[in-house]
């Protein structure tokens, strides 16, 4: 799965998704998905922005992750993701996945 599409995937997941008042960074293999939970609908976008938490990942394990077959709290604890900044912002996400 390519960046555009996970970008494509997210962008249709949080199309009907209340806005959380976050920003977040996916760092997947580094490319980069912004997610702005700020907006109405929240918007994604493949820009380089500033965010309140950076989440590093592989493609193939954010797919894992975006599709449930993999945990995001043990991909979190077993090191398959990374958070840098605000760990609160990244719960958000948990109402999209």
């Amino acid at each position: 799965m390519s960046i555009q599409e996970i970008t494509a995937t997210l962008a249709e997941k949080v199309s009907t998704a209340q806005p959380f008042g976050k920003k977040i960074k996916f760092s997947l293999d580094g490319q980069t998905i912004h997610l702005d939970g700020t907006t109405t609908p929240p918007t994604v976008s493949n820009d380089e922005k500033p965010a309140d938490v950076t989440i590093s990942a592989t493609l193939d394990d954010f797919k894992k992750l975006m599709d449930k077959s993999m945990n995001a709290q043990m991909a979190f604890m077993s090191g398959k993701i990374k958070l840098q900044g605000d760990m609160m912002a990244a719960m958000a996400l948990q109402k999209i996945f």
